[in-house]
C-alpha cells in the first residue's frame, strides 16, 4: 500500500510511452501488408490496435516476429507495393483465410522497424517493467523493516501526540 503512489507515477509514464509509440507505429506501419505475425489482431492500422499490439509486446510475446514482419521488404514470398505509404491508395482486395478484405493495405515494411521495436523493448519492457518490480520489492522491504522495529509506528505516533 505504501508504494501505490510510486506505482501510479511509473504507470502513468508507461501509458504515456505506449501512446507515443502507438502514434509512431501508426504513422510508420499503417500501410504494411498483413502477413505472418502482423494479422487482423496485431497490427498498426489504427491507434487502438497499435495500443493492444504494443501492450502485448511488453510481455515479450513474439515482438521479434512483429519487428521482422513490419520491416519486410519485397521478395518472392512477399509481394508488396514499394511506394504504397498513403492510406488513400489502399484500394486492393486481399484474400486472407477465405475472407475477402476490401481496402487491405499492400505496402512493404518500413526500414525503421528494427530501431522502433528494439527501442520500445529496451525502454518499456526492460526498464519500466523492472522499475515496477523494484518499487514493489522496495515497499515489501520497508514493510518488513517496519514490522521488525522495536518501537512500532503507532506507538511512536502516540508518544509524539502525548509529548
Amino acid at each position: 500500500m505504501k508504494s501505490l503512489r510510486q506505482l501510479y507515477n511509473v504507470a502513468s509514464l508507461l501509458l504515456l510511452l505506449l501512446v507515443l509509440y502507438s502514434v509512431l507505429g501508426v504513422s510508420f506501419f499503417h500501410s504494411v501488408m498483413l502477413n505472418g505475425s502482423l494479422d487482423e489482431h496485431a497490427n498498426f492500422q489504427s491507434f487502438s490496435l497499435a495500443m493492444f499490439t504494443l501492450f502485448r509486446m511488453t510481455t515479450g510475446e513474439a515482438w521479434n516476429e512483429l519487428m521482422h514482419d513490419a520491416g519486410r521488404q519485397r521478395s518472392i514470398l512477399f509481394q508488396c507495393e514499394k511506394n504504397h505509404q498513403d492510406r488513400g491508395h489502399i484500394q486492393h482486395i486481399q484474400q486472407r483465410e477465405d475472407v475477402w478484405i476490401e481496402h487491405a493495405p499492400m505496402g512493404c515494411g518500413n526500414q525503421v522497424a528494427k530501431a522502433y521495436f528494439v527501442s520500445f523493448m529496451l525502454i518499456v519492457s526492460i526498464i519500466f517493467l523492472n522499475m515496477f518490480i523494484a518499487i514493489i520489492l522496495e515497499g515489501f522491504s520497508a514493510s518488513q523493516q517496519e514490522e521488525m522495529a522495536r518501537i512500532k509506528e503507532d506507538a511512536f505516533d502516540t508518544f509524539v501526540n502525548c509529548w
